[in-house]
């Protein structure tokens, strides 16, 4: 979990070093900086969805028993291998059926 986020704060990291040195990217065309930023974009963009595939595994019953144990948030994204980010956008999907 902490390489997944490292790594993603790596990429949001570059993107930004690579966004700042050139505002105008998009309008210039296909260039090496344009595919660069793009491949950084999606690399960045498929960490994310990993996390959110992993955290859509998990079930209102689990999440209520884990919550009952007295886990915390970050402890059950841990345990999906997912972040409280995604955590917290699937709560707001179930929020009619979790106790907390």
């Amino acid at each position: 979990m902490i390489q997944e986020r490292e790594e993603a704060k790596r990429l949001r990291k570059q993107l930004l070093a690579l966004l700042n040195q050139d505002s105008d990217w998009f309008r210039k065309g296909e260039t090496e900086m344009a595919k660069t930023i793009r491949d950084v974009g999606k690399q960045l963009y498929s960490a994310e969805a990993a996390a959110v595939a992993n955290i859509n595994k998990l079930t209102v019953a689990h999440y209520n028993e884990l919550r009952t144990q007295g886990l915390y948030l970050r402890e059950i994204a841990t345990r999906y291998k997912s972040n409280e980010n995604a955590l917290r956008v699937w709560r707001k999907k179930h929020k009619e059926a979790i106790i907390d």
